[in-house]
């Protein structure tokens, strides 16, 4: 006997609709369970269905509520949902349901036809999605691998090479110790690189561990990491009023260092001055860090956040190129968005967003 081709939970308080979907899905080979609501259907989670055919109209939640619930669970986002509904079938409310998080949605009574191949559909897009997750989490175990094991090493050709220094330095003429130098920055600038892989890999694959918190709390963690580096710059850092928020205290603090550490860093003449808010935009709390740096071209804001992008050579800007990308990393897994409103020559000010 061949494997079932996915496995589908149907959501509907009327059991007649519940036998007549169930029959359908289960004649073409699909492993089917039930729920009449909402806690039921929260229950049947543990199943790991791959579809969820969700009715709108139930006793105790809103389907679309239900369907929002699922996909902002990290555990639970993949499921795909179909909604739908007798009663719910403006264009409006086909509009509400998939912002809420509905992969599609079908007004009752249903075509079988196009009910099957629906949900036919759904379980490829979630195959597809599949994949894809697997080689990123494939990808993200090598980078991982890889950057712990080249630490050790780069340490060795590290310190090897300041003994060589401090041992033969009198030795050596000009240009073999100019050449030694290389070599130290080098290997220097490398292992900057590998700790930043890590910590890179390291958000991608790290529990979550969320802590309702004052974001004041996040940002003077991350002020107090950069003290030297601000008073070395003389920058005047400022912080508007904070709010509370559900998030990774360790992690959003490195959000926080990155950002404020780029403003200090792209600078040109000036004295660096940062300013740091936040403000409630619906679901979510937005801050931004403004700084009077150099600037970014329109036309890079759009490449900023891969890994390894850079704008500026290591010699006028230290650094490895995977900062902001982290951040990216970072702010997704909490659920928010990231981006940067930028003037070159003014400064510019990037922005992220973390559910309320």
């Amino acid at each position: 006997m061949g494997s079932s081709p996915g496995k589908i939970l149907v959501v509907d308080d009327t059991e007649a609709n519940r036998y007549v979907l169930v029959r359908l899905l289960a004649r073409v080979g699909y492993e089917v369970s039930e729920a009449a609501d909402g806690a039921q259907a929260l229950e049947r989670l543990a199943d790991k269905p791959d579809v969820i055919v969700l009715d709108i109209n139930l006793p105790d939640i809103k389907g679309t509520d239900l369907a929002h619930r699922i996909k902002s669970d990290t555990e639970t986002a993949s499921i795909m949902i179909l909604n739908m509904s007798a009663s719910f079938t403006r264009t409006q409310d086909r509009i509400e349901a998939l912002d809420r998080g509905a992969d599609g949605f079908l007004t009752q009574p249903i075509d079988p036809p196009e009910f099957l191949s629906t949900v036919k559909s759904l379980i490829r897009i979630r195959r597809a999605e599949e994949a894809v997750r697997q080689s990123n989490r494939d990808l993200t175990h090598f980078a991982f691998t890889a950057s712990h094991d080249l630490q050790e090493p780069l340490r060795m050709v590290a310190s090897y090479l300041a003994l060589l220094q401090r041992r033969a330095g009198d030795k050596l003429n000009d240009r073999e110790r100019e050449y030694i130098g290389y070599a130290i920055d080098g290997a220097a600038r490398m292992s900057s690189m590998v700790r930043d892989l890590l910590a890179l890999a390291t958000a991608d694959t790290a529990n979550l561990s969320t802590e309702r918190i004052d974001a004041a709390g996040i940002v003077a963690d991350a002020l107090g990491n950069l003290k030297l580096k601000i008073s070395e710059e003389h920058a005047a850092i400022t912080v508007g009023d904070m709010p509370a928020i559900q998030a990774d205290r360790v992690l959003l603090s490195q959000v926080f260092q990155n950002l404020i550490s780029n403003g200090v860093k792209f600078q040109s003449d000036h004295i660096p001055e940062i300013h740091i808010s936040a403000t409630r935009e619906g679901s979510f709390q937005v801050f931004r860090i403004r700084d009077n740096g150099i600037g970014i071209p329109a036309e890079s804001l759009d490449r900023i956040f891969g890994i390894f992008q850079r704008l500026h050579g290591v010699d006028q800007y230290p650094g490895s190129g995977i900062g902001l990308s982290l951040c990216k990393r970072i702010v997704e897994r909490h659920g928010g968005a990231i981006g940067v409103e930028s003037v070159v020559g003014t400064g510019s000010t990037f922005w992220f967003s973390i559910p309320t």
